[in-house]
């Protein structure tokens, strides 16, 4: 082949990819027909040895064969590929070229290797991943809307709602090991090229299935309507969730794009497309209401630009470790200084000290602030600090005021760990009030949605009480099984007189807050202890101060007065720092138990107004627990022919394009 004109070469290599069938060459070296997944359209080869899976196709217009893997997005080509992988070459060698050419030349010459009757060659528009690979997963219509009304209480009028048609889909599954099978909710992942793979979802599994990469699962643009709003959710059910919390005031005027867990560093590429072809007027950033959450906001903060939002020259990016953020900023001087009148890199790096670390108290844990990298155009300044959230929601703010977002981007916080969390506390909420008097805390809350059935609650009428609810297994509503009538206090217990106000405390705490002296029955001796109410019994009982057991409280600190307080019989509220969290505790005396009993109680959450989340003011607040309870209530750019599978428009011209795809598996695409 050294004799060869380059045109010659290229020549040789267009027979390779349209003469070697990618099927018969695959059989050849080892992969067998993947039944379960095979059809003539699209075959499916399989390698027994190392599991790995490659879908054959055939392009009509130049009956080239080509393959994916639909478990990496990396993994896919022409025979070529295959043939450099198989004889080890290195194609930028010209030696390595020659074996190529000996090796293709020989299959060519075989007859059975160039018959092509293996795969049937489909029309341009379905030379897609999208549609090799929406076969491949085998996405049915959604029907089984169970996982989503029962478990994540989603309403039928969200989930077909036009902006999720044909986003959502259902997926049969078979566990061999459980000998059960049954249907997933299915959400797809899709870049410009297509489907790249799925979200697979049931009440007890979260898998991805095939590749993330610069993927998204993304909702509808409906026609004619433009884009006011785009929302970023960590899940698409959070998606679906926040649109039940606040439906836009016009249909399809916000777009909804979900991450499918983590943000990978090719995924704001994709979403910045989105941003550029569909220019809305808001980004909001809607990730979950933890430290992962916030580190993703600030990267996407730190790295999409808005229509009219200035360019600072100015990126943001946070890295994490288990116990420190590092949040490294690179300020370009020439856009940073060069148009800031009178703005000099010290008093950018002075900013961002005073933003993360002004009105701390002197013993907090601060951030340290330091220059890595100056050059005469570029600095990069490091931002390091402890995992906690007071400086992750600072570090949020610095990268807000960094980059000018102004109110073009804006962060939108769940009251609970996300917006699905949210919407089912709200349900139940709902259902409560609909059907009796009975409150439940959040706590409460959770463990009936998490457990379907209620603990031992106190309710709101002064009487010690069990309520059971049962949340039915046939649907979200919910069930009261049993009811005890109201709790009988006695004028006196064991020669104490209860008072009023003693008679008020058990009806609404269930323990007094102070040791009371009562007689023994049998011993007539006098004993102190505590008094409450066992509410399984519904029934006081009496715990003697010697037989209080002592207990690691979590590590949680009581001052002297603290325990005074509550070895006397009093409830506190003490906060801690655990897990680089500021978390609050309730430690009271636990009659039943015999002990002194600590309840973790949700890490207060940090309003827009709070200080840690403001840069101008002295000092950080702590959210009050009446704020809360107000809160709680209310890849590489396609040829210029290809058609972007996101916004369903060429790049050469304007008008739609059509595609083939597996019956009832192809989302509508994005119409800009």
């Amino acid at each position: 082949m050294t004799n060869n004109t380059p045109q010659q070469n290229r020549d040789l290599i267009t027979r390779y990819k349209t003469d070697i069938s990618l099927v018969a060459y695959l059989d050849s070296v080892g992969f067998t027909a993947d039944k379960a997944h095979y059809s003539r359209k699209w075959p499916v080869m399989k390698d027994d040895v190392t599991g790995r899976k490659l879908i054959v196709g055939r392009n009509q217009a130049t009956s080239e064969y080509f393959y994916y893997n639909p478990n990496d997005s990396n993994d896919r080509g022409s025979i070529i590929e295959l043939l450099a992988e198989r004889l080890n070459l290195d194609l930028r060698q010209k030696s390595d070229w020659d074996t190529l050419h000996q090796e293709g030349s020989r299959l060519t010459g075989n007859v059975y290797l160039s018959n092509h009757d293996h795969v049937l060659p489909q029309p341009i528009r379905s030379h897609t991943r999208e549609s090799a690979i929406g076969t491949y997963f085998k996405l049915d219509e959604l029907k089984n809307t169970q996982f989503l009304e029962h478990d994540r209480r989603l309403s039928p009028e969200t989930i077909m709602a036009p902006e999720f048609e044909r986003k959502i889909f259902n997926k049969s599954f078979i566990d061999k090991t459980l000998d059960i099978a049954g249907k997933n909710t299915t959400f797809p992942i899709e870049n410009r090229e297509g489907i790249i793979g799925v979200i697979n979802r049931n009440p007890t599994w979260n898998q991805i299935q095939g590749s993330k990469d610069d993927g998204v699962w993304l909702s509808n643009i409906l026609p004619n309507q433009p884009v006011r709003e785009l929302l970023v959710t960590e899940a698409p059910i959070d998606a679906l969730s926040f649109h039940e919390l606040n439906k836009p005031a016009v249909p399809g005027e916000r777009l909804y794009v979900s991450t499918a867990g983590n943000v990978t560093s090719s995924q704001p590429t994709t979403i910045q497309y989105l941003i550029d072809q569909t220019k809305p007027q808001l980004l909001l950033l809607g990730m979950d209401n933890d430290l992962p959450g916030i580190r993703y906001n600030i990267n996407l903060m730190g790295k999409l630009h808005m229509p009219g939002q200035p360019d600072t020259g100015i990126d943001v990016h946070v890295n994490n470790s288990q116990h420190t953020n590092r949040v490294i900023i690179g300020i370009d001087h020439q856009k940073a200084i060069g148009q800031g009148g009178g703005t000099s890199i010290e008093s950018i790096v002075q900013r961002i000290g005073e933003v993360m670390n002004r009105g701390f108290p002197s013993e907090a844990p601060k951030a340290g602030i330091n220059i890595i990298s100056q050059r005469s155009n570029y600095t990069t300044v490091e931002v390091a600090f402890p995992n906690i959230r007071p400086l992750l929601i600072r570090a949020e703010n610095l990268t807000a005021e960094l980059r000018q977002t102004g109110d073009k981007i804006q962060v939108r916080r769940a009251i609970e760990n996300d917006f699905n969390e949210d919407l089912q506390l709200k349900s139940v909420k709902q259902q409560l009030h609909q059907q009796t008097d009975v409150k439940l805390n959040s706590e409460q809350l959770k463990n009936l949605i998490s457990s379907g059935r209620t603990a031992i609650v106190l309710h709101n009428q002064y009487n010690a009480g069990k309520v059971i609810i049962d949340h039915s297994k046939a649907g979200p509503s919910l069930q009261f099984v049993e009811r005890q009538k109201e709790l009988n206090l006695p004028v006196t217990f064991n020669g104490y007189t209860l008072t009023a106000a003693d008679r008020q405390q058990l009806r609404s705490t269930g323990l007094l807050d102070h040791r009371i002296e009562i007689i023994h029955p049998l011993s007539n001796q006098p004993m102190r202890g505590f008094l409450g109410v066992d509410a399984e019994l519904n029934q006081l009982t009496f715990l003697p101060a010697e037989r209080l057991k002592t207990r690691n409280l979590y590590n949680v600190k009581l001052d002297e007065q603290q325990t005074r307080d509550v070895l006397q019989g009093k409830t506190i509220d003490v906060t801690k720092l655990k897990d680089g969290e500021t978390s609050e505790f309730r430690v009271r005396i636990d009659l039943i138990r015999g002990e002194i009993g600590v309840v973790p109680i949700r890490p207060p959450l940090q309003s827009a107004q709070s200080v840690t989340e403001q840069t101008n003011v002295s000092q950080p607040r702590k959210i009050s627990r009446q704020e809360k309870s107000i809160q709680a209530q209310n890849s590489s750019q396609p040829n210029a022919e290809k058609t972007d599978k996101l916004t369903n428009k060429s790049t050469a011209v304007s008008e739609q394009s059509t595609k083939t795809t597996p019956p009832k598996a192809s989302p509508r695409k994005l119409n800009t």
